[in-house]
């Protein structure tokens, strides 16, 4: 139960178990306290291409963002 409910132990077990099978791999995590922010004219963009009525595969590839990227911010702005 300790690897479910500890993000640093269970981080380091994933990077043990992937350095076994890719050697060369390194393992990041992400969160979005440390993912690039949005700027005022990407979140015009988005809403901009949200009315036109891209998907948000279109818009992430517009925006050079990812696809969850795209999806949650997208919830946010819905939010509030």
């Amino acid at each position: 139960m300790y690897y479910k409910t500890s993000w640093t132990y269970r981080f380091a077990q994933e990077k043990k178990k992937w350095h076994l099978l890719l050697p060369d791999y390194e393992l990041r995590a992400s969160s979005s306290e440390r993912s690039k922010p949005y700027t005022e004219e990407e979140i015009e963009r988005l809403i901009e291409l949200k009315e036109k009525g891209m998907t948000t595969q279109a818009i992430a590839n517009e925006l050079q963002r990812s696809y969850w990227s795209v999806t949650y911010k997208w919830s946010d702005i819905k939010n509030h």
